[in-house]
């Protein structure tokens, strides 16, 4: 079969062939790895070996200098992720990294992708589990045996507080109360979309009336609900939502049955007033849920003619948030209940607004594959598969097969 090789796109100068070997000269001392330690276990040799060359974790969990070159000195400390999503954290026995993981914590994180406080692996570690718990327990044990032993390197993650090594007490950063203005607002559509367009979509938390002259709110609509448009009045519009309700949970509108995906709150007035389409009874939990239709009027502003553009707006939001701190979490991984409390917990030390958790909430269970990553603005790639700077020294290390020395 013939086939095209992909075009590099590095940029210069990254283009120059020559800067390879300029590369080597300033980072690579052409030694071989480290004699054998003879005061070390066979197990430790054997770690060595498959962290440092069949796994080459300092790859990822390391950060780089202008050049793509790994300081020395702070292997496997953590830094942004090479591919332009998210951070990867400090795995050396520092307070900040895995210093209070034993060795079996490491060997069973290896095997089942789970840390010893609950957290599953997610974004490229995932993956990277997914072969590491096809080696040996002898040979995970022997990884877990040589990651204690590294440098510790004191790098707290990425949106932590720096740890107090003092007798003195030092308060915790208050919650983000200024968040600024939220991005959502420009996804809003103009009053000519809003006047022309049958189907509309809610851009942030809505006030809905059951009755058009208004007076206190019945409810509200929330962020990503497709709503009808049935009639249109100078300063207001009646809309259609449509929906699941469960019984003795007549106050929630959901989007699907049996997901806690919200599309609408009610009070009592506006609870009357929702009509009945039919009634499924869930064979699991015997639970009775009605597919149901609510007309309200609404104001015609905070609304959006584009669903795409909210679930771009999820997306981003997920990938720029979740991936801050630890490896972007796969969406799969939680159901649409358990995102309500994991996403809320964030709350306090992510700056960012509950319509935006609102949408992103439930963008993660709405949106099919959601947890692939975006191309991030302004990072290339090239035919390897390396960002930028990480593709000239992958470039470096696959010429001249050495390893890489301290940049300083």
């Amino acid at each position: 079969m013939r086939g095209k090789i992909q075009d590099h796109e590095l940029k210069f100068p990254f283009t120059l062939r020559r800067g390879v070997g300029l590369w080597r000269l300033a980072f690579l001392g052409g030694k071989p790895l480290a004699p054998v330690a003879e005061d070390k276990s066979e197990a430790w040799h054997r770690g060595r070996y498959l962290v440092e060359g069949a796994g080459h974790c300092a790859e990822c969990h390391s950060p780089r200098n202008v050049a793509g070159a790994v300081p020395l000195k702070r292997r496997f400390s953590g830094g942004p992720n090479p591919e332009g999503t998210g951070y990867i954290p400090n795995i050396t026995p520092d307070d900040t990294g895995i210093g209070f993981w034993t060795a079996r914590d490491i060997a069973r994180y290896l095997e089942e992708g789970v840390s010893p406080i609950g957290m599953k692996a997610g974004g490229d570690m995932k993956e990277v589990i997914a072969n590491t718990s096809r080696l040996s327990a002898q040979d995970r044990h022997a990884m877990a045996e040589y990651l204690k032993s590294v440098a510790a390197v004191e790098a707290p993650n990425a949106g932590t507080t720096k740890p107090n090594r003092t007798d003195e007490i030092v308060m915790l950063p208050a919650a983000h109360a200024a968040t600024g203005p939220s991005r959502l607002a420009a996804l809003e559509a103009s009053p000519d979309v809003v006047d022309k367009q049958g189907v509309l979509y809610v851009v942030a938390p809505t006030p809905l009336t059951v009755a058009q002259a208004g007076g206190a709110e019945d409810g509200k609509l929330l962020g990503a609900a497709e709503i009808t448009v049935l009639a249109r009045e100078a300063s207001k519009i009646q809309v259609r939502v449509e929906g699941w309700q469960l019984d003795g949970s007549e106050s929630a509108l959901y989007a699907l049955q049996g997901q806690r995906i919200l599309k609408a709150v009610l009070t009592p007035e506006a609870i009357g007033k929702v009509k009945r389409q039919k009634s499924v009874q869930d064979e699991h939990t015997g639970q009775q849920w009605h597919q149901v239709s609510l007309d309200v009027w609404i104001a015609p502003k905070g609304l959006s003619g584009d669903l795409a553009s909210l679930w771009q707006h999820s997306k981003e939001t997920y990938h720029a948030t979740c991936a801050t701190c630890h490896a972007l979490p796969h969406t799969q991984d939680f159901l649409a209940n358990q995102w309500i409390g994991t996403l809320g917990a964030m709350k306090r030390s992510r700056r960012w607004t509950m319509p935006s958790i609102g949408c992103c909430w439930r963008g993660c269970k709405t949106i099919p594959r959601m947890s692939i990553r975006p191309r991030m603005p302004g990072h290339e790639r090239r035919a390897g598969g390396c960002g930028e700077r990480a593709g000239l020294a992958c470039r470096a290390r696959l010429a001249g097969g050495a390893a890489a020395r301290a940049s300083g």
